[in-house]
């Protein structure tokens, strides 16, 4: 036996995927989406029914692909339509690596505002990591959203850090606008990225369909805007109203 492989497999390999990850999927806490309407935005507004949500994205870095995917559950907390909670996974695959689930998240949203102009809305997000030598993670989210006759637009001003991470919390951002819908089918325009130096950043077009009142579809194609991001991003989505 060969001890450079045993070393390698044993060790170092294991010792070097969640740097991969991290390097990877950098802004980890920036890529993961938690909406309805939009591919990488969260917007404002909240559930008035359950929703299953799924959500991936296929993406090709310099040294390699990525596959995400997050399907998850949504609710509504009161009557008021002012809070939500979500449950979702986080399911990743590196390279030629098989596919692993890496974290299961639970998000607590609130809405601040409801009215015409800007509104406001936070929330709250728990990951607990599948591996025992993994961190878990949280990440608080900033919304800040407007909608009038022509469309909406959308902010996002994120922070998280690992539980057991010493330092500041990193901080990334998402955008996103879209035209008021005429037919069953819009579009968005959406940007996601870190406030970190050096951080990756990323530009995409959406496309959304109804496929009937209860279903609908996301399609987006983007492209990262400096050499830290991904080449070509491919991301999806499914949201179907429970009831």
């Amino acid at each position: 036996m060969h001890a450079c492989p045993l070393v390698y497999n044993c060790m170092v390999r294991p010792a070097l995927r969640p740097l991969t990850l991290a390097a990877l999927l950098a802004p980890g806490l920036a890529l993961a989406h938690h909406g309805t309407r939009f591919l990488l935005a969260v917007e404002y507004d909240m559930p008035d029914r359950p929703f299953l949500i799924v959500d991936g994205a296929w993406s090709r870095f310099r040294d390699g692909d990525v596959l995400e995917l997050h399907p998850g559950a949504l609710f509504p907390v009161g009557g008021d339509h002012m809070s939500a909670f979500e449950v979702h996974a986080h399911i990743a695959k590196v390279g030629s690596e098989s596919l692993t689930y890496e974290a299961t998240g639970f998000e607590f949203r609130h809405r601040f505002t409801k009215g015409a102009g800007w509104n406001f809305a936070g929330s709250l997000e728990y990951e607990a990591a599948a591996a025992p030598d993994e961190e878990n993670n949280w990440t608080a989210t900033a919304i800040a959203g407007r909608e009038d006759a022509n469309g909406i637009l959308l902010l996002n001003l994120l922070a998280g850090k690992p539980i057991d991470a010493a330092g500041r919390p990193s901080w990334a951002y998402k955008a996103a606008w879209s035209p008021t819908p005429k037919t069953n089918t819009n579009y968005s325009v959406e940007l996601q990225g870190s406030l970190e130096k050096n951080g990756s950043h990323e530009i995409l077009i959406g496309a959304m369909k109804h496929l009937n009142p209860a279903t609908m579809v996301k399609f987006g194609v983007g492209t990262g805007l400096n050499s830290d991001s991904p080449k070509l991003t491919l991301r999806f989505g499914l949201v179907h109203a429970l009831r």
